[in-house]
């Protein structure tokens, strides 16, 4: 410092506290008495215009200046609006309110670091400066502030305000530590020479710690694996020394570098980090590509992405679309499907992606949406992914589990021959599907209540529960912007087990097969997969196939009744069956059916 007062100390007209050394890890303040607050001069005009800069007036500017050229930001109050002289670095209280310099009114809470006296809030640290601390041409005495701010606070408070300043950006990507002091004494300095008086003697600072240097071990064969290329250790040196990284060799092992990095270069942390830099100083477009490379046999065996894919291959196969979305979503849509607690991000970019899935249902009616507004009159999607729910039970870790989420949208596929209508059936008829050539029998459908649905059916695989098929209730469908008729499924995969994907390779059968047809008329009451299963508990295992055929309503059953025609279908593997062997079958089926279910032979 050039002109310095002495006849004062700086320990005596100014206090700094700190509440929280998780907010801010090192204050300094420098006080500049007698200044004469006017315009810039033409140069620093004119440095600070040539990128875009308006001036603001001389103390003002010059933090500017300073900040531009260092990479520090800095800022400098009125020291006379300081009510009793004290400087606290302290979260804001919730509903605080402050008006800020650019005349906003802005209501704080705790995710925001402010700078506050005795009486009132100051600044939003970091941020923006506050009116009531403002220098104006009436200001004599400046206190002049340097520090090192939380970066997650900076971030998170100024995105919650919706203000990103010069300042903001750069506390939130991390700033020196040991610049701190220069950028004081360099702009006390243009003060001075600029706007008058004189600094006060000393610097009134608060520190948590002493900024140690981040050490790191780097090993040259390491890099050479990683990049693929042949280097020698004095290339590597010389980058090192480009990029002011220090370096000593370790004694046990010559090709292994103990790195010190430089201060300012806080991004550099693992040595991955170093291993790019060299890559970026050589030029990734002098790295050639390689024909051949080695995996380990592990990464090609493995059964999650099998699973995925088998689903994948199958659901394309018979008319799917595959989407993706967006892994983040607001708290509206946590709420809607499932009842288990989302987790929330500490920093997310905006209210609309505020919590990471908790389901895929909203990503997927948001891609109905969009397609219907596209005039698709019919399809279907599905999309495989992760969702995460918070475990209060484990710490309030996340669970992540691997969901499949299927969408049917239309009234049906147009066709001049073989048109078929979108209901719960056609759905029911393509998850069976999807589950039969995975690998799973003695698939169940049980009618059950889903949040926000209108009609909802469980998926059971041996009576556990694998998923759910509903219609969304209106309201959600005008949340969505959905005006069409739409069904959703969604799948647990990681119910599924893997030994199911297991291929059968079975022979072709030698001995024709001897199909039946059976009509009766069974009452409402009882349900058609009981029916079915009844059918094929009641025969031996030469009944290979049994599907209902027809659906019959008509007075002469009756209104509580109906007539179900089944398809049966015969066959074995040894020898031509006889029509007595398959009418012993059926007479066994029929008696179980009459006892089980009073039922009447059409």
């Amino acid at each position: 410092i050039n002109d310095k007062d002495s006849k004062s100390k700086i320990e005596d007209l100014i206090t700094i506290n700190i509440e929280n050394k998780d907010l801010c890890t090192n204050y300094q303040a420098r006080i500049v008495s007698g200044v004469n607050v006017t315009d810039s001069p033409k140069w620093l005009v004119d440095k600070l215009g040539s990128i875009g800069q308006k001036s603001i007036n001389n103390i003002v500017d010059i933090a500017n200046y300073v900040m531009f050229d260092l990479g520090q930001p800095l800022h400098a109050f009125d020291y006379d609006k300081i009510t009793n002289k004290v400087i606290n670095v302290r979260a804001a209280i919730n509903e605080e309110k402050v008006k800020t310099l650019d005349g906003n009114d802005n209501i704080l809470n705790e995710s925001n670091i402010v700078i506050s006296d005795d009486k009132e809030v100051l600044a939003i640290a970091g941020v923006m400066g506050c009116s009531n601390s403002s220098v104006t041409k009436q200001t004599t005495n400046i206190l002049i502030e340097s520090a090192i701010f939380n970066p997650i606070y900076i971030r998170r408070g100024s995105k919650r305000l919706g203000i990103s300043t010069d300042a903001s950006k750069r506390f939130e990507r991390g700033v020196d530590d040991n610049c701190v002091n220069i950028a004081l004494d360099k702009m006390a300095n243009l003060v001075v020479d600029i706007a008058g008086g004189k600094v006060v003697e000393g610097i009134a600072f608060s520190k948590s710690q002493n900024n140690k240097l981040n050490d790191i071990t780097f090993r040259i064969d390491k890099c050479i694996k990683v990049l693929g290329i042949d280097i020698n250790k004095k290339d590597i040196e010389e980058i090192f020394h480009s990029l002011s990284i220090k370096f000593i060799a370790s004694k046990k092992d010559q090709n292994i570098l103990e790195c010190v990095i430089p201060s300012y270069r806080n991004d550099l942390t693992r040595e991955i980090d170093l291993i790019e830099e060299v890559a970026r100083v050589i030029g990734y477009n002098k790295i050639d590509s390689s024909e051949g490379f080695f995996i380990p046999i592990n990464t090609l065996m493995n059964k999650d992405n099998s699973i995925k894919n088998k689903v994948r291959n199958i659901l394309s196969n018979i008319g799917f679309n595959e989407h993706y979305s967006n892994s983040l979503i607001n708290y509206d849509q946590c709420l809607q499907f499932e009842g288990l607690e989302s987790v929330k991000i500490l920093n997310p970019l905006s209210s609309d992606m505020e919590y990471v899935r908790n389901s895929l249902i909203s990503g997927v009616l948001k891609s109905v949406s969009y397609n219907e507004n596209r005039q698709l009159d019919y399809f279907k999607l599905f999309e495989i992914g992760a969702i995460s729910t918070l475990n209060k039970h484990k710490y309030n870790i996340s669970d992540e589990n691997e969901k499949l989420c299927m969408a049917f949208y239309g009234t049906g596929f147009k066709h001049w021959k073989n048109a078929t209508d979108l209901d719960i059936f056609e759905v029911k008829s393509n998850i069976s599907l999807l589950l039969d050539k995975m690998g799973f029998n003695s698939i169940k459908y049980k009618i059950s209540k889903y949040k926000n649905s209108d009609q909802a059916l469980d998926i059971l695989i041996k009576k556990s529960k694998v998923g759910i098929i509903f219609s969304p209730t209106s309201k959600i469908k005008k949340y969505y912007k959905i005006k069409g008729n739409v069904i959703i499924s969604e799948v647990n995969l990681d119910r599924l087990k893997v030994d199911r994907f297991k291929q059968k390779i079975l022979q072709i059968e030698k001995f024709p097969s001897s199909n039946r047809d059976l009509s009766v008329s069974v009452s409402k009451n009882y349900k058609a997969q009981d029916i079915l299963d009844t059918i094929i508990s009641s025969s031996s295992q030469s009944l290979k196939d049994v599907n209902i055929v027809d659906v019959y309503n008509s007075k002469e059953l009756g209104e509580n009744y109906v007539g179900l025609t089944f398809a049966l279908k015969f066959q074995s593997s040894k020898y031509t069956m006889k029509d007595d062997e398959v009418d012993t079958q059926i007479d066994r089926i029929l008696s179980n059916l009459k006892r089980q279910y009073k039922i009447t032979q059409r």
